[in-house]
């Protein structure tokens, strides 16, 4: 599954939270930490070798790449489409509700790779965040779930009006997540016969980012509406 502003994600279902704790730093940083192992290790093979040939342009290549994606995932930043694993590391042990939107999120993962659908899952898990709450991101990726679940039970009109209301807020939310939002709204417009109302969502930056996500289950339902 690919998501737009990512190299790939590599995800595991967290142990219960404890007290209201959860390891997150370690949980968030694992990659950061493999990929230092993996250029500290390449480079040594560069340095440990005859430093000419294929091999050696390799070990060096190979190197780079893992301290450049160590120093890309493991600095905190906000890169548009989504928060990096510094970022999320650095943020979630600052914030008790953050971090169980985050260990709640990576539940709803792992339900769904064992082949679960949102719709059969507690509907509790489905409560939408305060207005306040909505303007942490991490947050604010449980306001999207809701929508998902609300799509998927086929109660079009409240998850539309629930889409309406959210990306109407000044949120936390990240354009990857207001942009999948978007294509559902497009979905409930066409199914509701309102293609004009479908027509105006469709602006060039949304059909841009269709196209390059166009592998992603939610656009595929739209582009198959439209």
């Amino acid at each position: 599954l690919s998501v737009l502003g990512t190299g790939g994600k590599c995800l595991m279902t967290p142990p219960e939270m404890v007290e209201g704790k959860l390891p997150v730093v370690a949980y968030n940083l694992g990659g950061v930490v493999v990929n230092l192992l993996a250029g500290g290790l390449c480079l040594g093979l560069y340095l440990a070798g005859p430093r000419v040939g294929l091999g050696a342009v390799a070990a060096l290549i190979f190197s780079g790449v893992g301290f450049l994606t160590a120093l890309v995932n493991g600095i905190p930043l906000r890169l548009g489409t989504v928060d990096n694993d510094g970022y999320n590391a650095y943020s979630l042990g600052r914030d008790p509700e953050a971090l169980r939107a985050f260990w709640l999120q990576l539940q709803l993962n792992g339900q769904m790779v064992q082949g679960k659908r949102l719709k059969d899952l507690p509907e509790e898990w489905f409560a939408v965040p305060s207005d306040e709450g909505m303007k942490n991101g991490m947050v604010a990726t449980l306001g999207v779930f809701a929508c998902n679940y609300w799509m998927d039970r086929h109660c079009f009109e409240k998850a539309d009006a629930l889409m309406a209301r959210l990306l109407g807020l000044d949120s936390g939310m990240v354009d990857l997540h207001r942009r999948l939002l978007l294509c559902d709204r497009i979905t409930c417009a066409l199914l509701r016969g309102d293609r004009e109302a479908a027509e105006a969502m469709c602006s060039r930056g949304q059909k841009k980012f269709m196209q390059s996500m166009k592998n992603f289950p939610a656009v595929i339902r739209t582009e198959y509406a439209l």
